[in-house]
């Protein structure tokens, strides 16, 4: 039986993400997409209530509306060095498996609309531990977008936590 770790880069061409719109945002000065219809909205950056016990990508929660929002950082998450907060940081609100999470970029770009041409998948040499997170690489213009798996993200056990 073949272990789930080394799925990734053998996964079909039928694998990769509907064409459609995206919303595109940067860690680190790279540009990252999330199909658009797991997006549920942009707010700024909050002051965050820390949970003991959480992992450390797992930043604490907020109060939306009068719901609990658990947060994510995709910094941390993807092993990125830490950065302060900013007036451009922003949480981005995402509903995978009848939940809602906020995942925490450095700034949110713009919505990109890629065709099937234009979606391609993951290099199949890329083994990092983030490379898993990949579901696809959108290219716009002269731009290459890392178009993420949001089911991968936000694996079976952080949606138990939240």
């Amino acid at each position: 039986m073949k272990k789930d770790t080394d799925q990734r880069s053998e996964q079909p061409q039928d694998s990769l993400p509907a064409p459609g719109k995206f919303l595109t945002f940067l860690l680190e000065n790279e540009k990252y997409g999330l199909a658009i219809e797991s997006v549920k909205e942009i707010i700024r950056m909050q002051k965050t209530r820390p949970v003991p016990h959480f992992p450390d990508y797992l930043k604490g929660v907020i109060s939306l509306r009068g719901h609990i929002l658990a947060l994510m950082d995709l910094r941390t998450r993807f092993s990125l060095p830490d950065a302060e907060y900013t007036d451009r940081t922003c949480i981005i609100v995402v509903s995978a498996k009848d939940k809602e999470i906020g995942l925490i970029v450095d700034t949110v770009a713009d919505v990109t609309e890629f065709s099937s041409e234009n979606l391609e998948p993951p290099p199949s040499i890329t083994r990092s531990e983030t490379s898993q997170y990949v579901r696809a690489m959108g290219k716009a213009d002269d731009e290459v977008i890392i178009v993420l798996d949001l089911v991968q993200i936000l694996a079976e056990d952080d949606l138990n936590l939240v």
